[in-house]
């Protein structure tokens, strides 16, 4: 691990996922953006919940933006916005500690 200003950077951590990620974005149809993102904040982030809380506030977000998409236009794109789904339990996290 390496730290500055008091923060660890999470290096393999970091790797596995960003490998992990490449690999499941051709099948999953994952952004580049996406990915990058993921790979930030397991890198960098500090989060203070537990990897369920993380998923259940991200899904819960995901499902909040599914059902707007459909009240606006009356159906569910096959695409969805990933990047608040994935940073929205991390600002919670932040908020929290």
């Amino acid at each position: 691990m390496f730290f500055t200003n008091c923060y660890e950077v999470r290096w393999l951590w970091g790797l596995i996922t960003f490998l992990g990620l490449l690999a499941a974005g051709t099948v999953l149809d994952l952004g580049g953006g996406d990915i990058k993102l993921i790979t930030s904040l397991i890198l960098f982030g500090d989060i203070e919940f537990s990897l369920i809380d993380y998923l259940g506030i991200s899904m819960a977000v995901a499902l909040l933006h599914i059902l707007i998409d459909y009240a606006r236009k009356g159906c569910v794109s096959g695409n969805i916005a990933l990047a608040p789904t994935i940073c929205v339990p991390m600002l919670f996290s932040l908020a929290a500690g």
